[in-house]
């Protein structure tokens, strides 16, 4: 009988464990990569059209702009989940990305930011261990990227990585 319930609880604690952690689901092909850079500047014109007008779709509560301490990942996973309006969809659907485009969109600016942020984190600076504020500090960020990364496919990561500085490129000005 105890072996019935204790098999019966290692079933729960199992499914369990595999609901909580299920692996994001992957969206990206490589051809979607060269469709995204090669339509990048359109796609941000064509939003840039748009104005304010989806502001309560991207910022429901509206407070991204205030909120300093705003969780990057439980943003990211909301809009990836949600259904965007149909003139944003159709942007990315004119510029070759599919009928899926927003989320495509989205895995990439957020793996991309992902990329960027662990290439930074990487670089070695007295700066990140001068106090235990600043070394609190910088474990809180590299525990957040971390989250980050853990909401994107692996798959998409990897071939977002394998192209890594285009990508980065597209998103950081000019000198």
């Amino acid at each position: 009988m105890i072996k019935k319930y204790a098999a019966a609880i290692l079933l729960i604690l199992i499914c369990s464990l595999s609901f909580a952690q299920q692996t994001p689901k992957k969206i990206l092909a490589a051809n979607d990569i060269d469709t995204f850079l090669a339509n990048f500047a359109g796609i941000q014109v064509d939003l840039g059209e748009l104005g304010n007008k989806y502001d309560s779709f991207f910022d429901p509560d509206g407070s991204a702009a205030t909120q300093a301490s705003a969780d990057p990942t439980a943003s990211y996973i909301r809009l990836r989940d949600a259904i965007a309006p149909d003139e944003v969809q159709a942007i990315f659907r004119n510029h070759g990305l599919g009928d899926n485009g927003f989320a495509k969109y989205l895995v990439i600016s957020f793996g991309v930011s992902v990329l960027y942020m662990e290439k930074m984190l990487a670089i070695p600076d007295p700066a990140y261990s001068a106090t235990p504020e600043a070394k609190a500090y910088f474990d809180q960020v590299s525990l957040m990227v971390k989250n980050m990364r853990a909401a994107v496919n692996a798959d998409d990561i990897s071939l977002l990585a394998a192209r890594q500085d285009e990508l980065i490129g597209m998103y950081t000005p000019s000198n």
